[in-house]
């Protein structure tokens, strides 16, 4: 289990937007990668409307830091991903 993030709203949290997760890595830089919930303003992200999750490097000097969006696979520049929970 990654780090979830939560994004607060007034008194209330919206809950595991996106997570850092742990032990998976970009396969160019190494640096974590971040799957982010296709939710509320992630929405706006234009490439990301037609998804449900997106994943992408946390490295914004990384080619791959614009992600792209997952169904049921990985995208090959993600090492050490266990299958699909």
């Amino acid at each position: 289990m990654g780090l979830l993030l939560n994004k607060q709203e007034g008194n209330t949290m919206k809950a595991n937007t996106c997570e850092i997760r742990q032990g998976v890595s970009c396969a160019e830089c190494g640096w974590p990668i971040i799957d982010a919930c296709c939710n509320d303003s992630f929405l706006t992200f234009a490439d990301a409307a037609d998804w449900d999750w997106w994943v992408y490097c946390s490295n914004k000097g990384c080619k791959n830091h614009h992600g792209e969006g997952i169904f049921q696979t990985r995208p090959s520049w993600v090492k050490n991903c266990p299958s699909l929970e």
